[in-house]
């Protein structure tokens, strides 16, 4: 891996405030980028003033494109498609990286035979003090071979190094809708399921940066597991949308592949979707029949975010509380 060249990828819009401390970080790296490709989505702070005085002094080129609000994902994946390296790294523009961020991932990269590393992280909060979330960092290393990892966690893009080829064949343009909402899925959830999908996956457990929280986060922090009780909400619409989109990822995932490897990507993304129409399906049951079979579905591994489709444990304990007080 030490000849693989890498480029850091950072999405901006007004980002002023927090937006040169992220900059020394990434120019203090032990392993310099080889370039810095910066998308800017129309900011009307003094983000550009930031970051042409940057580019000026940096220990490596920057490249600075201007887009006029087309989006986080499309900034974020339009400055991918810019760079020449091998390696990208995704950076959002308030945090803080730990000086060997680099230099660790790529190491894993290449010493696990690894398409995506994940690393761990320090929320923080304005000030970077450290403080308490639901983030999820690993206390050792978890390799997730191709189609083994879980459909509903792709991983935070700030966390990200992964090989830049894994984009190729890929029209991110038409990339389809994210599990959370109408739009096309982000950034990170695309190249978090095209590792899925074509390679290997390895999260560490080295916390290499500081995630700061200030209120204004495109995704902050999940919340702890009380927070996500507290925040309950009728889990249905929700439920409903992953069950449909889980059905357009199989379309979309199967056809950048291979056609001998198209059956078992569609498979993967419909046991998803299966499992996900019981869910929504049990959400309407009586609660003395639902209970019972929320308990089976624990025991198959249906809320552990370790299995291939599981949905997470805070979901076990909302579907619950729902189920108790509804």
């Amino acid at each position: 891996m030490a000849d693989d060249s890498i480029a850091v990828v950072l999405a901006t819009f007004n980002g002023d405030r927090y937006l040169n401390a992220q900059l020394v970080s990434i120019a203090n790296q032990s392993r310099k980028p080889d370039e810095l490709i910066i998308g800017d989505d129309g900011s009307t702070d003094d983000t550009l003033s930031v970051l042409d005085a940057f580019a000026s002094t940096a220990p490596f080129p920057v490249h600075i494109l201007r887009h006029q609000r087309i989006g986080v994902g499309d900034n974020f994946l339009s400055a991918v498609q810019s760079s020449q390296s091998d390696l990208v790294a995704f950076s959002d523009q308030d945090d803080v990286w730990h000086p060997r961020k680099l230099e660790i991932s790529i190491a894993a990269l290449g010493k696990l035979d690894a398409d995506l590393v994940l690393h761990g992280a320090q929320p923080v909060d304005q000030q970077l003090r450290p403080i308490r979330t639901g983030y999820d960092n690993v206390r050792k290393v978890r390799i997730r071979n191709r189609l083994r990892g879980n459909v509903w966690y792709s991983g935070y893009g700030h966390a990200m190094v992964f090989r830049r080829d894994l984009l190729n064949g890929c029209d991110w343009k038409k990339r389809p809708r994210s599990q959370w909402s109408n739009t096309p899925m982000h950034h990170d959830d695309l190249v978090g399921l095209l590792a899925t999908v074509k390679g290997r996956t390895v999260r560490i457990p080295d916390r290499l940066i500081q995630y700061r929280q200030h209120g204004r986060n495109v995704a902050g922090a999940p919340p702890t597991l009380l927070g996500a009780v507290r925040a309950r909400k009728d889990p249905y619409s929700s439920v409903a949308h992953r069950v449909e989109v889980a059905e357009e990822w199989a379309c979309y995932f199967s056809d950048l592949v291979s056609p001998h490897q198209r059956r078992e990507v569609i498979e993967y993304f419909n046991n998803a979707a299966r499992i996900m129409a019981v869910r929504a399906e049990r959400l309407h049951d009586p609660r003395y029949k639902a209970l019972p079979s929320l308990g089976l579905s624990a025991l198959k591994g249906h809320y552990s975010s370790r299995t291939p489709d599981g949905v997470g444990w805070k979901r076990f304990l909302q579907d619950s509380l729902w189920f108790v007080v509804r």
